[in-house]
């Protein structure tokens, strides 16, 4: 989430509207309505000043407006676990029933099928959330 965004959540939260912001802060409403669409952004003075209002630091404001939706850890996980579950299919028995049965639904295949449509699930979700930054 970027700075703009988290102005606006934190002010809808607070049940603000931008002219009662703006108000606050001695600025007007279509600088407010500026920050919020990333057109622009408060000096450091006018920051500071918000941050104070919402009883944070501006450490605590940029951390939260650069945080991820999802941990990377997460992605990493379940890209590792695509790639076991491909890999174990390799070494399940993979003997059938029938041997006249089309589809084989033995532990291999299924351990298979699991790791490849995870996969590319895996990877668009990480390219997304890198992409929502």
């Amino acid at each position: 989430m970027n700075i703009g965004n988290k102005l606006k959540q934190l002010r809808k939260e607070h049940h603000l509207s931008q002219e009662q912001f703006a108000e606050l802060f001695h600025i007007s409403r279509q600088t407010v309505s500026r920050w919020e669409a990333n057109i622009s952004s408060p000096d450091i003075k006018t920051f500071q000043k918000i941050c104070d209002y919402y009883q944070m630091n501006i450490d605590e404001f940029l951390e939260q407006s650069h945080k991820t939706k999802y941990p990377n850890s997460i992605y990493f996980i379940f890209i590792l676990c695509s790639f076991l579950c491909i890999i174990l299919s390799f070494f399940l028995p993979s003997t059938a029933e029938s041997a006249s049965s089309i589809v084989l639904y033995t532990p291999s295949m299924i351990a298979f099928i699991i790791g490849i449509l995870s996969l590319p699930i895996s990877l668009f979700l990480f390219i997304r959330n890198h992409k929502e930054k």
